[in-house]
């Protein structure tokens, strides 16, 4: 850098926990005379004798959304232990897992950030990189072939998959990417530097508005010592673990079979292509929701076949100690949910409100609480908020992604590139919803119970038919992501039966890799989208440590770091709100708007990463900040006060008029 002159219905059976009888944590079976009993419930049957009580493992994922006799007498599912070394099966898929991870690590060091163009960080990668997704990908669908795969072998393969689609951009471009994440940060560094929150305008509104996000990564940031740009960086990661962890909760409590589970886990991340784990208010208020649900729902049996899931369902017997303690912490989660992004909230009232609906749990308690802090929430901190416009609480937060926002009606206005990365998160996203759509339809074909599964996928739909728009539909596909996933795999355990191993197999990967290839190219240009030089991030850094309060900025656009320190003396105008009638930059107004008088100092920022952003979502004319560039350089009047190789600042000579 030159420096010149000074971002379904179901039931849920929470892990460890049984149902109603109080005896979880007795592994003994159950007398068959108990289990006809239930089972008789469903399906009425004359007194038989019964020889010997079912094997619960022999019963395991009979149902696709769990059985009556996987209840907690259930043996414990296998584990990892020195027995395992002999088992080849086992040896194998630990293999091909190291071999995957290896290749991986193996390509990172081959990749260089600065050749990255709108495919993302693929774009870098050396083959090695894809051959380590094949392996994995083939790893874990062998893996599912076993009726009781070893859970901790599959948590491995979904831990590498976690890593390498959202800790490679980090290791390869080593700073934090996303506009909106950095906005984030620069909130953080005004909470630690006054202890307050900086003034709600432009980019900052959401996390203002919404503390939640950038409160907990300042406090992190003042626990740990990290820097606030750091956490940024690897929370994606780390989000992303917390999510998973929540949800496997959840879908061991919806069906008995562990296939079912982890392949519903696979298609999650498989799913969620829209890069919206970055530090923000909606990517921090999706974690805490799940986590809501995952502790919050006591589904505590699994129906039978041929009765709703909901049927003799309620709240576990706990001791008031253990019961007080739940309580504590779900309050502490809807409270720091709707501080962190109320829209979050309301869907996961939603939520609660269907599995009560469905009698699949007792939770209108939960939903009613969250709609009451929400209505608190609406009128005391958020009350300005909500008088200026009561719907914007259901609308984008502003952090939109880039590709995902866009329609394919504007592809004409894109690279060949762009075009690619575009169509590959519509299809990711449109086949996600025919899986699980066939998922439903064929329990319904089958006369299975469908109403808590349907209930919960559509739910968030709501968030569209308030505040139709791109975005809104982006939300909406988020939130009924979970559910989609866990729907998906109910129609790919239906479409590819064990009975026939071989031929499920292929099927199987068939459908995986179809989704596996759009999702990494999806996936990896919306990042490629957000990223940011560690030129461009030196640039934003010094000239947000060094600008006087009261200080103009004019960008080329927000995709850039922006301001990362010192918030409060800035203001932000875009350079399209200085155009011509043909939609060109006017250079006459900026010298106007950069002289106004009583502002300490004015300057216009052109980067790199801006440049890139109107070739995605354009709001100029083709290679307008290109030709503004060359003007200003040509000016007499406009001097270069810094400088790197992606980036440049611009001032208006003293005494400069329009």
């Amino acid at each position: 850098m030159r420096i010149v002159d000074g971002v379904l219905s179901g039931g849920l059976s929470a892990p460890g926990r049984g149902g109603q009888t109080g005896q979880d944590d007795d592994p003994t079976p159950a007398p068959a005379d108990e289990l006809l009993a239930d089972l008789t419930v469903i399906h009425p049957v004359e007194p038989l004798e019964v020889p010997a009580p079912p094997d619960p493992a022999a019963t395991r994922g009979a149902d696709a959304v769990g059985s009556d006799v996987a209840s907690a007498a259930e043996e414990p599912p296998p584990t990892l232990a020195i027995r395992d070394l002999a088992d080849w099966w086992f040896v194998a898929g630990l293999g091909v897992l190291g071999a995957a991870v290896g290749l991986w690590i193996r390509s990172l060091s081959d990749a260089h950030a600065w050749t990255m163009n709108e495919l993302g960080v693929i774009s870098v990668l050396p083959p090695t990189f894809f051959v380590a997704i094949a392996l994995l990908t083939f790893g874990f669908l062998t893996m599912t072939l076993k009726r009781s795969p070893r859970r901790s072998l599959l948590a491995g393969y979904l831990l590498a998959l976690v890593a390498i689609v959202h800790a490679t951009p980090a290791i390869v471009a080593r700073t934090l990417g996303n506009a909106w994440a950095w906005a984030n940060v620069g909130v953080v560094d005004a909470i630690q530097r006054t202890g307050d929150l900086p003034e709600s305008t432009g980019a900052l509104a959401a996390p203002t508005e919404w503390p939640g996000a950038v409160a907990f990564t300042a406090m992190a940031a003042e626990v740990s010592g990290v820097d606030p740009a750091t956490i940024g960086m690897w929370l994606p990661t780390a989000t992303s673990v917390v999510a998973l962890l929540a949800l496997w909760t959840v879908f061991r409590a919806l069906t008995s079979d562990d296939r079912i589970v982890w392949t519903a886990l696979w298609l999650y991340v498989l799913g969620n292509w829209v890069g919206q784990e970055h530090l923000s208010p909606i990517g921090f208020g999706l974690v805490l929701a799940l986590a809501l649900i995952a502790i919050a729902l006591p589904f505590d049996r699994i129906g039978g076949d041929d009765a709703p899931i909901g049927r003799n369902l309620g709240p576990s017997e706990e001791t008031p100690r253990t019961l007080a303690a739940t309580v504590a912490v779900v309050a502490l989660l809807a409270v720091a949910l709707v501080a962190s992004h109320p829209a979050t909230a309301l869907v996961a009232a939603g939520v609660f409100a269907v599995a009560a609906l469905t009698r699949a749990s007792r939770t209108w308690w939960v939903a009613g609480a969250l709609v009451v802090l929400s209505a608190v929430w609406f009128i005391g901190p958020a009350r300005g908020v909500v008088l200026d416009d009561p719907l914007s609480v259901l609308e984008p937060d502003g952090s939109p992604a880039q590709f995902a926002t866009q329609t394919t009606s504007g592809l004409s206005n894109l690279t060949t590139n762009a075009q690619i990365v575009l169509v590959a998160g519509r299809y990711v996203a449109q086949a996600m919803i025919v899986l699980a759509l066939i998922g439903i339809g064929l329990r319904l074909f089958r006369r299975r119970p469908v109403g808590l599964l349907a209930g919960l996928a559509a739910a968030p739909v709501v968030l569209y038919l308030v505040s139709p728009g791109g975005e809104s539909a982006l939300r909406a596909y988020l939130f009924a992501l979970p559910w989609l996933a866990f729907a998906a795999a109910l129609a790919l355990s239906e479409l590819t039966p064990s009975e026939r191993p071989t031929g499920g197999w292929v099927a199987k990967a068939v459908l995986i890799v179809g989704l596996t290839v759009p999702f990494v190219l999806a996936q990896s240009g919306e990042r490629g989208a957000g990223w940011f030089t560690s030129e461009e991030v030196s640039i934003a850094t010094w000239l947000s440590d060094s600008a006087p309060a009261g200080t103009l900025l004019v960008e080329g656009s927000s995709n850039h770091p922006g301001v990362t320190t010192n918030v409060e003396r800035f203001t932000t105008v875009p350079v399209a709100e200085l155009v011509d009638a043909d939609g060109s930059v006017s250079v006459d107004e900026l010298r106007s708007r950069l002289a106004t008088p009583g502002q300490a100092a004015a300057f216009v920022v052109l980067t790199r990463s801006q440049q890139q952003g109107e070739t995605i979502a354009p709001r100029l004319p083709d290679g307008e900040l290109e030709r503004l560039e060359a003007t200003l350089r040509a000016a007499p009047d406009f001097r270069i006060v810094g400088e790197s190789r992606d980036a440049v600042v611009f001032t208006l000579e003293a005494g400069a008029t329009s």
